[in-house]
C-alpha cells in the first residue's frame, strides 16, 4: 500500500495516478490538527474533472473519482475543503461523479475510491498519528469514522437535503475493500487468457534456465533475464502484486 505526496499533493495512491486541479476556495490547516473521518459525496453530474464547477459554486472537496476510476485532487491534504459546512473541518471530502438513475456509480469507480480511501487512512496515520476507524457511523454526530452526506440531512452540516450515499455497494463491501488494500490482500487482477499463457510460459522458461548456476548480477544478457522481462511486457500495467510486488513509496 503506497502513496506519493509532494507538498500536500498526491501524485499517486495505491497504484492510481492522481491529477492535480487546484481550486480557489478552501480553508486553512485542520483545526484539530488532522481529519478524523471521511465523508462520501456524489456530484449529481456525469462529467469528470469538477474543478470549474467547484470554483463557480465557491466550494471544494479534497478529491473526486470519476466513473472510469480516475482520481483528481483539488485541495492540499494539509488543508480544509469546503464540502459540508462544519463537517468540512473534521472530514476528508471525496466526490464521486454520478447521478443515480442517469449515470450510476460504477464498480471500477468504487474500487478506485476504496484504493484512494485506503491511501488517505494510511496518510492520516503516518502524517498525524491518527487512525480513522474503518466503521460506518450513523447520524449527524461528527465522530471518527465514515459517513454518507445523507447522515447529516437537516443538520447544520447538510441543510440541503442532498442524500449522497453509495447506492451500488454496501458500506460493508466498501470498507472491506479498503481494509483489503491496507492489508495487502486485495483481489487478484483479472488477466486475459493470452496474458495467463504468457506468464506460464515465461515462468516455465525462467525455472528451466535458472536451474543452473546463478548469475552474479541480473541484467540484460544474463540467464533468464529476457524471460522475466517478457512477463511485464506481456501484461503491461496489469501486473498482479503477487507476481511483482510494488516497491514501497513514502511521503517526501
Amino acid at each position: 500500500m503506497t502513496y506519493k505526496l509532494e507538498g500536500g499533493w498526491l501524485s499517486s495512491v495505491c497504484g492510481i495516478d492522481v491529477t492535480r486541479r487546484p481550486v480557489r476556495h478552501f480553508g486553512g490547516p485542520w483545526p484539530d490538527g488532522h481529519p478524523i473521518g471521511y465523508l462520501f459525496h456524489y456530484t449529481a453530474g456525469c462529467g469528470s474533472d469538477i474543478s470549474d464547477v467547484l470554483d463557480d459554486r465557491g466550494i471544494s472537496v479534497h478529491f473526486s473519482v470519476d466513473r472510469e476510476g480516475r482520481v483528481y485532487e483539488y485541495v492540499p491534504v494539509t488543508n480544509v475543503a469546503f464540502h459540508a459546512f462544519e463537517a468540512s473541518f473534521v472530514c476528508w471530502g471525496v466526490e464521486h461523479n454520478a447521478s443515480p438513475g442517469t449515470c450510476d456509480l460504477t464498480d471500477r469507480q468504487l474500487a478506485a475510491s476504496a484504493r484512494l480511501t485506503a491511501g488517505l487512512v494510511e496518510l492520516t496515520k503516518r502524517r498525524w498519528g491518527f487512525h480513522i476507524p474503518l466503521r460506518k457511523t450513523r447520524g449527524p454526530e461528527l465522530v471518527p469514522g465514515f459517513k454518507d452526506h445523507a447522515d447529516g440531512t437537516t443538520s447544520t452540516w447538510n441543510d440541503n437535503g442532498h442524500t449522497d450515499r453509495l447506492y451500488m455497494w454496501t458500506w460493508d463491501r466498501y470498507l472491506s475493500e479498503v481494509r483489503a488494500v491496507l492489508d495487502g490482500e486485495e483481489d487478484e487482477v483479472s488477466l486475459t487468457p493470452e496474458q495467463e499463457d504468457a506468464i506460464k510460459f515465461a515462468f516455465g522458461q525462467l525455472r528451466f534456465l535458472e536451474g543452473g548456476p546463478s548469475p552474479v548480477e541480473p541484467g540484460p544478457g544474463r540467464r533468464g533475464w529476457r524471460f522475466a522481462k517478457r512477463i511485464s511486457e506481456a501484461i503491461g500495467e496489469s501486473v498482479p502484486s503477487q507476481i511483482m510486488p510494488m516497491t514501497e513509496e513514502t511521503e517526501k
